[in-house]
């Protein structure tokens, strides 16, 4: 029994030793601009899992280890804070909202910078309220979110590729739309199919992406010399931060409606008209209802009512003080107003950083993804372009007709030629299709898969200096597919048509750069050096065939023996290589003067040896009006409290100027001569040619009014 009491009696004393070992810490998290207080922070001990979260009047109370010395305060749309606390049990602590931060400070090409030192015209976009929008792509939503873009959409297809312009059109006949930066890496953009409408911008998701800054005058773009005329689109994809986990998931549904139709003719209506023309020319009549009194809208027929939408996301982010992690898996299942147009995304996206030690950290942000177009003809023609054909269809005649198996139950003359006539005394003219028909029976599918993946170290020597290493990878591999029936419309000339093609597009870019930023007093330098490597493959190899032996081999793949006549063909390209140097140089003093500097040196191969580089400066400068004594003092002080006027001059170009890859030699390519295979010139190459440049002069202010 004596030996029980002093085993209890140890085991309490030492409870009593770890329990006096702890400590109590308590406070209150108040949001820094509102004041009041934040709920739901987690407040975790740095290192550990030991944590609690704030009540909703913002308190908190966790009892933390002997010799604990920081607590991490997070929450989600706010700025992670690390808090000492050696010494102290009492801790109230004011976080920034996200939305309050990237305010202050903005991404430029190679680095980031405050927001009251940017001498440059950039326009920062939050992402947030584009995530949910039904949209497939973000570049899709830009729009009218800052001053200087236009984005228009040149069809109704759900993933067609939008035309975006920054403060108009920068070339005669070149590229017009701006530089797509993803992560401080450039990546591909447009299309990836040569038989249905793509858009290479929307493997990212809406919902991954933070923000996006628009680069728009010289200054600002000229760190991306060649390729900067038409402005630069900064995307950067969220990551993780530190505190607990959350996990996120939202789902969004639509409809979408043609928002204006064409106002046709009803059958009556035309039936009236068309005789009338037959009377004036002194025919007979010919346009006749027939005996069901058909009344044919063939739009509604061609576009859907209510096209579905719907976009799932789930998300996993978080981390702590060495590592910050974001993950998600999309799913997006888009249908277009044309009746065969759809979309549908599986996307996931993995960021990781990990800081190794206090000089080291490394990082990488991968999406992979699944795109799936389905599209039709798209053309202006009768025969079987969708829009069109729906609108030259006669409405006194009917889509279907059972008693003609032999085109799937629809209306068509006997031998295929055209939209079948019911009651009317003469054939449809210039062979118009059945659209009905076309729709339903042809393919045009597109399916792609792609890597994005973007590998960085940095490495930080000293608090003032980081040096940066990028390797970036854009792998695109694509299927296109497409068949044509032979009985009518499109494929009924060549007895059938089949199109089977697999693309592949590999680029590579490698970036090495360093960061200076250092203030002395009222001084304060910025640097930036570095240079950059790119090169890029595309390949292709396609078949295709007509005169079809079945109808059951137009349904997923060209099939070997399929083909009365078959075809082969394929495409190889490397290149352009390139290669650049840049610097950019910027100086403060009391946060009220800036001037900034940048040059860069550019060597692409698509040019001739003694054209191959070329270089592009920039200059800015700013004055922050608002900083100055009389203009605190003044009575405009207490309604305009951020005045800063800037101007800025650079000289910047295009690459991607006309002529295919190599513009400066003249080609050869396969030609028939005599019914005899040889070869023959293609392009006539120009050695003098090289990029199209633009010099820019801008001039502007930043106004902020009432903020306080």
């Amino acid at each position: 029994m004596r030996k029980l009491f002093l085993t209890v009696a140890a085991g309490l004393f030492f409870a009593l030793q770890v329990f006096a070992q702890d400590r109590t810490v308590t406070g209150k998290v108040t949001d820094e601009r509102e004041r009041g207080p934040i709920g739901g922070v987690s407040v975790l001990v740095s290192g550990t899992s030991i944590g609690t979260t704030t009540a909703a009047d913002g308190t908190f109370s966790i009892r933390v280890p002997n010799g604990t010395k920081n607590l991490v305060f997070s929450s989600v749309n706010f700025v992670s804070q690390v808090v000492n606390i050696a010494g102290v049990n009492l801790v109230n602590v004011r976080l920034t909202s996200q939305e309050g931060a990237m305010n202050e400070v903005v991404v430029v090409g190679y680095g980031t910078q405050r927001k009251r030192a940017v001498t440059g015209a950039i326009g920062k976009i939050d992402a947030a309220p584009i995530a949910d929008l039904v949209t497939p792509s973000i570049d899709r939503q830009l729009a009218g979110r800052t001053a200087g873009i236009q984005v228009t959409t040149p069809t109704g297809l759900v993933n067609v590729a939008p035309r975006i312009r920054i403060r108009g059109v920068n070339s005669i006949n070149g590229a017009r739309g701006p530089l797509i930066v993803l992560d401080g890496i450039p990546v591909v953009d447009g299309g990836f199919s040569s038989v249905a409408n793509t858009n290479a911008l929307a493997d990212i998701n809406p919902a991954d992406v933070e923000s996006v800054e628009v680069l728009k005058d010289g200054s600002a773009t000229a760190i991306y010399g060649s390729r900067a005329s038409n402005g630069v689109l900064l995307i950067t994809t969220k990551k993780g931060r530190s505190g607990r986990s959350n996990v996120n998931y939202s789902a969004v549904f639509g409809f979408s409606n043609p928002y204006n139709r064409f106002d046709m003719l009803n059958a009556e209506e035309f039936v009236t008209v068309a005789n009338e023309k037959f009377a004036a020319a002194g025919v007979a009549p010919q346009a006749f209802l027939n005996s069901e009194r058909t009344n044919t809208d063939w739009q509604d027929f061609v576009f859907r009512r209510n096209a579905k939408s719907q976009i799932h996301n789930l998300s996993v982010d978080g981390g702590n003080d060495r590592t910050n992690y974001f993950f998600s898996i999309n799913y997006t299942d888009q249908e277009g107003m044309v009746i065969t147009n759809e979309l549908k995304r599986y996307a996931l996206r993995a960021n990781i950083s990990h800081k190794v030690n206090n000089w080291l950290t490394i990082s990488n942000n991968i999406t992979l993804s699944r795109t799936q177009d389905n599209d039709q003809n798209n053309g202006g023609n009768a025969l079987s372009g969708a829009v069109a054909a729906s609108l030259r269809a006669l409405p006194n005649v009917r889509i279907y007709d059972p008693a003609l198996p032999q085109f799937s139950g629809f209306n068509i003359l006997a031998d295929g030629s055209a939209l079948g006539r019911d009651a009317n005394l003469r054939p449809i003219e210039n062979n118009y299709s059945n659209i009905g028909f076309a729709l339903t029976q042809n393919r045009f599918n597109s399916t792609k898969h792609r890597i994005l993946n973007n590998f960085g170290v940095d490495i930080k020597p000293w608090s003032f200096l980081t040096v940066t290493s990028k390797i970036g990878v854009d792998y695109q591999n694509g299927v296109d597919f497409q068949s044509l029936d032979p009985r009518h419309g499109d494929g009924r000339g060549s007895s059938g048509f089949i199109f089977n093609q697999s693309l592949s597009n590999f680029r590579w870019v490698w970036q090495n750069y360093a960061n200076f930023s250092k203030t002395f007093g009222s001084h304060s330098i910025n640097a930036t050096v570095g240079n950059e490597l790119q090169n890029e493959t595309f390949n292709a190899f396609n078949a295709s065939g007509q005169g079809i032996a079945d109808l059951f081999f137009l349904q997923q793949n060209i099939i070997s023996g399929s083909l009365q006549t078959q075809l082969s063909g394929g495409s190889y390209s490397e290149g352009p290589g390139f290669v650049s140097y840049f610097a950019r140089a910027g100086y403060d003093y009391q946060n009220k003067y800036f001037i900034q500097g940048s040059l860069r040196r550019d060597g692409l191969s698509r040019f001739a040896a003694d054209q191959r580089f070329g270089l592009f400066p920039g200059a800015s400068v700013g004055w922050r009006i608002s900083e100055e004594n009389f203009w605190k003092n003044g009575k405009l002080g207490n309604v305009i409290n951020e005045f800063k006027i800037r101007g800025s001059w650079a000289r910047v170009g295009n690459d991607q100027i006309a002529g295919g890859l190599f513009p400066f030699l003249s080609q050869y390519a396969n030609a028939q001569y005599g019914g005899q295979s040889g070869i023959a010139i293609s392009v006539v190459g120009n050695s003098g040619l090289t990029w199209e440049t633009n010099e820019k002069l801008n001039v502007g202010a930043d106004i902020s009014f009432f903020k306080n």
